[in-house]
């Protein structure tokens, strides 16, 4: 009896430590984020002032434009970002912690790509990173490859 209740014991906490360990964050290196990252990314429900387009380019700048269809040569503006951190998760998708700096200030992000790499979704802030994306709050945004 002893030897079969020491036996589920164990059983039930492996099951308990392979869950846990395959939700755990796999780190990755900021060149496989900056490969994830730089790309256009649109959507052109937001407003102009939000950038329906933004053309991110693996050396660190931003370019937003306040239309899709403008050309790349007349960004709207510029900001100059730096991957922090980087991991992914057990599903695939590209998370990472970036830093934005702009003639209005700094801002902080927690991104991610989903595993095929066509959405990007974040969630920024002014004071400090935010802990997940809230795709309720009113800094959260999404945006889709080109």
């Amino acid at each position: 009896m002893k030897a079969r209740t020491l036996l589920i014991t164990i059983l039930l906490l492996t099951v308990v430590i392979i869950f846990i360990a395959g939700g755990t964050k796999k780190e990755i290196s900021v060149d496989e984020a900056i490969e994830a990252f730089s790309y256009t990314w649109v959507n052109p429900d937001y407003s102009r002032d939000m950038g329906r387009k933004i053309v991110v380019h693996p050396d660190g700048i931003i370019s937003i434009y306040g239309l899709v269809e403008l050309s790349l040569d007349t960004p709207h503006r510029e900001e100059r970002y730096t991957i922090d951190e980087a991991w992914a998760n057990r599903d695939r998708n590209i998370w990472f912690k970036t830093t934005h700096t702009m003639p209005e200030g700094t801002t902080y992000q927690i991104n991610k790509i989903n595993k095929s790499g066509t959405v990007w979704e974040y969630h920024f802030s002014f004071s400090d990173l935010p802990d997940e994306i809230n795709s309720d709050a009113p800094k959260y945004r999404i945006r889709y490859r080109q």
